[in-house]
């Protein structure tokens, strides 16, 4: 079982459902060969991001609702999530099913290519690695999650960030 909890991603979101701008390729190869993402969804859409997007029209990268001081109802949706998966981690693992969360910092996409390269450097800035995730780093991580080398892993919070939370 592969149970995925992610922000700001609903049911049209991937590729295998018709999304066409965010490249979902793993998760798009699991569906071709069988898997189904139609149960279980879950997400954060009454976070901070999600309601600004919904109230000014504003692309998410444009909002300036990003977890930031004073902006305690989106910290609060993430502390949810996390809070979230770990109960589900003890409940389930006795079943050896495991539940991680993978924290992603910026990735490159079609959509953070859209923001303009002033407001890239200035993401890019904030992450000591000084440069934005690829797909494939995000995807590496969870796959590895999934597979049998991270059978023995459960309850985590596992920053693919640059080192932009430092400390999840």
């Amino acid at each position: 079982i592969v149970f995925i909890i992610a922000d700001d991603l609903g049911w049209g979101d991937v590729g295998c459902y018709g999304q066409k701008i965010i490249r979902t390729p793993n998760i798009d190869r699991m569906a071709a060969e069988g898997m189904r993402f139609t149960q279980h969804y879950a997400g954060s859409p009454v976070c901070a991001p999600s309601r600004c997007v919904l109230m000014t029209g504003l692309h998410h990268g444009h909002t300036r609702v990003r977890g930031n001081a004073g902006q305690a109802n989106y910290a609060a949706s993430k502390a949810g999530l996390v809070g979230f998966a770990r109960s589900l981690a003890r409940e389930l693992g006795s079943r050896s099913i495991t539940v991680n969360v993978v924290a992603p910092g910026p990735v490159e996409t079609d959509m953070t290519a859209s923001l303009g390269e002033d407001r890239l450097k200035e993401l890019t800035a904030q992450v000591p690695l000084a440069r934005m995730a690829t797909a494939d780093e995000i995807t590496g991580v969870v796959e590895f999650l999934a597979g049998p080398d991270g059978s023995y892993i459960t309850g985590a919070v596992i920053p693919v960030d640059g080192g932009l939370g430092m400390g999840h």
